[in-house]
């Protein structure tokens, strides 16, 4: 009947559904979200904004564990992730063409780094002091990598340098 509710003694359960600790922009047409399991994902189309100390997500650092950069975002802006000492684990799309400067500085727990294929540059200092970092893939595309961009990251075994690097500047994996 109309305006009745039927009992049916069963439970619902809600699945899927984090909170998010914040959101924003990071670039004319990017935005980022920071959801409560540690993931902050960065989605749109474009150039991700270029800082001089930290990104916008800065102050919720200790809570950041995992960085998804979806398709769309074509580079990734000096400072960005810089200082967020507790990601282990970064995914970077197809059609990211540059890792800014000090974009992943000082990284700390993230073992393991897979540039994509159409990455071009690898700014100065991008990954120094990611002193976890076993394992860096760099792309056959990268053609210049900066000074420091692996600098401090004493843990690291294993790099696949690409054919197109004629040069590596004095430091790149120092220490």
């Amino acid at each position: 009947a109309a305006g009745k509710l039927q009992n049916y003694g069963g439970t619902i359960t809600w699945t899927g559904y984090e909170s998010i600790l914040g959101s924003g922009t990071c670039g004319t047409n990017l935005v980022w979200k920071l959801f409560d399991d540690g993931t902050l994902i960065i989605s749109g189309t474009g150039a991700m904004s270029n800082y001089t100390n930290y990104g916008p997500w800065y102050s919720k650092r200790s809570s950041i564990t995992k960085i998804d950069v979806k398709p769309g975002v074509t580079t990734v802006g000096n400072y960005a992730f810089y200082g967020l000492s507790n990601v282990t684990q970064v995914s970077l799309p197809q059609g990211l063409t540059s890792v800014g400067n000090r974009a992943f500085y000082n990284c700390a727990k993230l073992e393991h780094i897979v540039l994509p294929e159409g990455l071009q540059t690898v700014g100065t200092y991008a990954f120094y002091g990611c002193a976890g970092m076993k394992r860096a893939q760099i792309p056959d595309s990268v053609t210049s990598l900066g000074t420091y961009a692996f600098y401090n990251c004493a843990s690291l075994e294993q790099v696949t340098i690409p054919q197109g690097i004629t040069d590596i500047p004095k430091y790149t994996f120092y220490g």
